[in-house]
């Protein structure tokens, strides 16, 4: 039976209407699992961000506590020293099988330790923890020797890392003055730390491939890195400081530390710095006068289209007076 004209027209604007709900209903389907893809995604990169922020702090607290301790150790060690310096027969003392038994035991309970000893005030190793009587090596060349020697009131001082001359491997060497009651400059006692301790610790913790823990001294100078590979293997001309740690920078002083060593890096390597998440003048201010080259986040421009963007504005950092 042949349809009627209206009936027809009816039915096409019927499924017409049908396609276009059709149609919405996918794009909205489409648009809905693509904003949860995006919720997901920053999700995902804030969780992975706060993570590394947790994983950097706790291995910090670690690294911290590890070089105190050898530090606490050092500090009785150059006590003992210049209290035996004070004696008539100081020099003997300093000398003595008696020492020497002390500093093997100072050394008992630090695996990160890999050697302790005395330097006489001319730079002459007396004693040493592994024999006795100590073979006698100048060692008045050695940087830390001459810092201590030459600012005795100086507590303490760390040494970039060296090739040990007996094993070859690399430590880094803390130093302290031993000094008599009256002030005299007796040497320095050291313990030098194996490099090789930290990186067995970076390697049981470490994050996963594409990630590397650098130990810096607080100058900048890199003590080591794992995987020292990847130092060189990416080429890198600016260093990027994560919001995580801008926005903990007024809070937590691990981020602050954290923070000032990788600018003191970037000035030793002569390259630029940026800064994200800044988003409070007390951040700008801090970050520019820790010499960050560069600053982004909400402070200068909310996320907006191209064509809102005032780049004379955004890109035109305000003066110090003004978040003073």
């Amino acid at each position: 039976m042949p349809v009627p004209s209206a009936d027809k027209k009816t039915l096409s604007h019927r499924l017409r209407w049908l396609a276009v709900g059709t149609a919405l209903a996918i794009a909205a389907i489409v648009g809905a699992n693509a904003l949860i893809l995006v919720q997901l995604h920053h999700s995902t990169l804030r969780d992975v961000q706060d993570d590394l922020l947790r994983q950097s702090l706790s291995l910090s607290e670690l690294v911290e506590r590890t070089l105190q301790a050898t530090d606490l150790m050092l500090t009785s060690v150059s006590e003992r020293a210049g209290a035996l310096a004070s004696a008539e027969d100081g020099t003997q003392q300093l000398e003595s099988e008696a020492f020497h038994i002390l500093l093997k035991e100072k050394m008992s309970g630090l695996p990160q330790v890999h050697a302790l000893g005395y330097l006489d005030a001319n730079g002459i190793r007396s004693n040493h923890w592994q024999t006795w009587p100590a073979p006698k090596m100048d060692a008045s060349s050695l940087e830390y020797f001459q810092v201590l020697k030459s600012n005795p009131k100086m507590a303490s001082y760390l040494d970039a890392p060296v090739r040990g001359p007996v094993t070859g491997a690399w430590v880094a060497i803390e130093a302290r003055p031993v000094l008599a009651r009256d002030g005299r400059f007796f040497g320095v006692v050291y313990a030098s730390t194996d490099m090789k301790y930290f990186d067995e610790l970076f390697r049981s913790t470490s994050m996963g491939e594409g990630y590397a823990i650098t130990l810096l001294r607080r100058d900048g100078t890199l003590l080591t890195r794992y995987p020292m590979g990847q130092l060189t293997m990416f080429p890198f001309d600016k260093i990027k400081i994560d919001k995580s740690f801008t926005q903990n920078l007024t809070k937590r002083a691990e981020c602050a530390a954290i923070i000032s060593a990788a600018l003191t890096l970037a000035q030793n390597l002569d390259i630029a710095t940026t800064a994200e998440g800044v988003e409070t003048n007390d951040q700008y201010k801090l970050l520019r006068l820790a010499g960050v080259t560069s600053l982004q986040g909400y402070l200068f421009q909310r996320p907006c289209p191209v064509s809102e963007i005032d780049f004379d504005v955004t890109f035109g950092a305000p003066a110090m007076a003004e978040v003073a």
